[in-house]
């Protein structure tokens, strides 16, 4: 039996989580509208880096199951597959950030919702693989060979054909969409649901440094460590500054800085909440026990 902090009822992680949320988020607003960093362009990427960021993004969950396991195995196979799918979901913003905001800046809520469907049942495919296949993983170079072969999968397979099956319905309800009503310098408007929708990846968070922060290196330094590289490579927000920025037109330090501004939200977001976690275990509060 383990014992761990009750996040839901812990106070120190309640206002953790709203200080990072602030924190984070923050980041991203004042290189965008403040310093007036341009937002990152990724269009120009090629299929080998994104190929590249995505296997750090899927291999990193398998990670986190893999530290999960002992925690989730109490759970039927569908169950696991659907939990893991709601953290890398809600960690890369996709379910309620993503709907809501795009639903905010056109006012297009319902071409909002359908646009990211293709997107979301992926993942679901993505993490109904990851999960048994990771069952079955005892050695370091099966879980990044496995990782490889799921991303290639994934990426030239599964999702081409999920967007496929998707496409008559977006071009039914492509009438619906438009462009943005709002522009940068955004206003209380789009900044105010941006902070509460940022709830949504702090959540995740936490749930994540939950089912891992005791299975992560016993000395702090390293744990810390571990637990921002599962973090950013899981969100998807290391390789595209590393890589995306060469393809970008213009100023290449221009295109490291705009593609660094997402790296460094998830950067302080990943440091605070293990910071917040810490704390919470420090003081000792509410417990739940976990067989």
């Amino acid at each position: 039996m383990t014992a761990r902090p009750f996040g839901i009822f812990c106070p120190i992680l309640l206002i953790g989580a709203v200080l990072t949320a602030i924190a984070a988020l923050s980041v991203h607003v004042v290189m965008l509208q403040v310093l007036n960093v341009p937002f990152p362009d990724d269009g120009a990427a090629g299929k080998l880096p994104r190929y590249i960021s995505l296997i750090g993004s899927l291999g990193a969950t398998m990670a986190v199951y893999l530290l999960a396991k002992p925690d989730l195995r109490r759970f039927s196979l569908p169950v696991r597959c659907l939990i893991m799918f709601a953290l890398i979901v809600a960690l890369r913003e996709l379910v309620v950030r993503a709907i809501v905001m795009d639903g905010v800046v056109t006012t297009a809520w319902t071409f909002s919702l359908v646009k990211h469907l293709p997107r979301l049942v992926g993942l679901l495919i993505a993490c109904a693989v990851i999960v048994p296949v990771a069952d079955r993983l005892d050695r370091l170079w099966q879980w990044a060979l496995a990782a490889a072969f799921i991303t290639a999968a994934y990426m030239f397979g599964v999702q081409p054909l999920v967007d496929m099956a998707f496409g008559p319905l977006l071009n039914a309800l492509s009438y619906l969409d438009h462009d943005e009503i709002y522009q940068v310098p955004y206003g209380w408007q789009v900044t105010v649901p941006a902070y509460i929708t940022f709830a949504e990846p702090v959540a995740a968070t936490l749930a994540i440094a939950w089912l891992t922060w005791d299975r992560l290196s016993a000395r702090p330094g390293i744990r810390v460590l571990q637990f921002v590289l599962l973090i950013m490579f899981m969100k998807g927000s290391v390789m595209p500054t590393l890589l995306y920025s060469f393809y970008i037109k213009g100023s290449l330090l221009t295109a490291i800085v705009s593609e660094s501004q997402f790296a460094l939200e998830t950067l302080t977001l990943a440091l605070m909440t293990a910071a917040t976690w810490a704390l919470s275990r420090r003081a000792g509060a509410g417990t739940v026990r976990l067989a």
